[in-house]
C-alpha cells in the first residue's frame, strides 16, 4: 500500500515526483472516455472534461505515456536492485522511494550498497526530481550531438 501510495501521491503543483494525482484522474478519465465514445457513433462529440477543463485526445495519450514511462523506469531500478539479491517487494519499496524523492528504506540503501545499486537510485531519483520528459529530451540532445564517423565512399 505504501509503494502504491509512493508512486502516484504528488498534489497539483507540488514538488513532489511521484505521478502526480491530476495525471492519475486524466487517465482514469481517459478510460472512461473511450470505453464510453467506443459505444458512439464516429461523428459524435464527447468532451473530456476534468476539474472544469477540457484535455483533448493527445493530451490524454501524453499523461498515459508519461504514467507508463515513469512505471517502466520504476520497475527497471527494482530490477536492478533484485538482481543484488535483495527481495522483490524491498526492492520495489526502494525503487519508487528514490524515484519519488520519499526518503524512505528498508535497508537496502546504505554506503555500503553495490555500485549498480547506487547508480540506479541516482538516475531514478534524477528522473523523479526532474521528471521523464525532460531526462529524455536532454539524452536525446546529447546523442545527436555525438559525433558519428563518416562512411567513406567505395
Amino acid at each position: 500500500m505504501l509503494v502504491v501510495l509512493m508512486v502516484m501521491g504528488g498534489g497539483y503543483g507540488s514538488t513532489s515526483s511521484a505521478i502526480k494525482l491530476i495525471r492519475i484522474i486524466i487517465i482514469g478519465k481517459a478510460v472512461h472516455w473511450m470505453i464510453k465514445r467506443s459505444f458512439l457513433p464516429d461523428r459524435a462529440v464527447l468532451p473530456a472534461k476534468v476539474a472544469g477543463r477540457e484535455y483533448t485526445e493527445r493530451e490524454m495519450m501524453e499523461t498515459a505515456v508519461y504514467a507508463f514511462i515513469y512505471l517502466v523506469v520504476l520497475i527497471a531500478g527494482a530490477v536492478v536492485l533484485m538482481l543484488l539479491d535483495n527481495p522483490i517487494m524491498d526492492s520495489l519499496f526502494e525503487s519508487a522511494s528514490a524515484q519519488g524523492n520519499v526518503g524512505l528504506t528498508v535497508g537496502i540503501t546504505s554506503a555500503t550498497m553495490p555500485l549498480a545499486g547506487k547508480i540506479s537510485l541516482i538516475i531514478q531519483m534524477l528522473v523523479g526530481r526532474l521528471e521523464i520528459i525532460p531526462v529524455v529530451a536532454f539524452l536525446s540532445y546529447l546523442i545527436a550531438k555525438v559525433p558519428r564517423p563518416r562512411q567513406k565512399p567505395f
